[in-house]
Formats: C-alpha cells, sequence, structure tokens
C-alpha cells in the first residue's frame, strides 16, 4: 500500500464527513437502528469504491457542486479507505450490540461512534492517524 493521494471536492469531502456524523447523532438520539444501518452501508460502499466515487461525494458533486463549486482537496486515499473500513467495523459492533446483545451496551458504544465520528468530521480523523502509525 503505497501512498496515494488523490483529488476530490472540498465540498463533496465534507458533506460526506458531516452526513454520516449527524446520521450517527440522529440514530442515538432518536434511538433508530436503521439510521445505523444507512450509516454502514455509506462506510461499506466508500471503502469498496474508494472515497473519491463513494455514493456521498459523488451525489455531492453532481447536486451541490454544480451549484456551488468547490476546491479540489488531496486526501490519501489507503488511508481514508482504512478510516472508512475502521468506522465499518465500529458501526458493525454497535449494530450487532443493539439487534443481538445487551441494547443498552449498544447505545453507549453507538454514543463513544458519534463522538469519534464528529471528531472525524471536525477534521482530526483517528482512523487516519492510526493508518499513518501503523505505516511507520
Amino acid at each position: 500500500m503505497g501512498n496515494v493521494k488523490v483529488l476530490i471536492s472540498k465540498g463533496g469531502y465534507a458533506f460526506s464527513r458531516y452526513f454520516l456524523a449527524v446520521l450517527i447523532w440522529m440514530s442515538l438520539l432518536l434511538k433508530q437502528k436503521e439510521l445505523l444501518l444507512i450509516v454502514l452501508v455509506f462506510l461499506l460502499l466508500a471503502v469498496a469504491l474508494k472515497l473519491r466515487r463513494s455514493p456521498l461525494v459523488v451525489f455531492y458533486d453532481r447536486t451541490i457542486g454544480k451549484l456551488i463549486p468547490s476546491k479540489q482537496v488531496g486526501i490519501d486515499e489507503d488511508g481514508l479507505r482504512f478510516a472508512n473500513a475502521l468506522g465499518s467495523f465500529l458501526c458493525l459492533v454497535c449494530l450487532g450490540l443493539l439487534y443481538f446483545g445487551p441494547a443498552g451496551v449498544g447505545w453507549y458504544m453507538t454514543g463513544f461512534f458519534a463522538v469519534f465520528k464528529t471528531i472525524s468530521a471536525l477534521g482530526y480523523c483517528p482512523g487516519l492517524k492510526l493508518y499513518e502509525l501503523f505505516r511507520k
């Protein structure tokens, strides 16, 4: 795995991060497991398709991005793929606890996941930092 930098729209990248964080918080506050399933699908698609072709970035670029163009930003594609895979794993743990384990623990884990994803959305991605640590 090399350090592959790719360009994606800054607006699409931000939209993807904020949208997922909001969905997780909504899931927690409304106690709706189904919203976490949606988050899991988007994260898995971002892993499978890579971030530049993920549905949320493409949606932004083809809708809002046409009206409000944004600059391009260089991202570490492999690092963000790892971070999205880590997010998928955390989401899967939350869902596993909510559906098959003690639901109370599942909601606490979802709270942790919401904080984790919010930190990522605000620009300090723990998953990307972990990837960079492993690469050294």
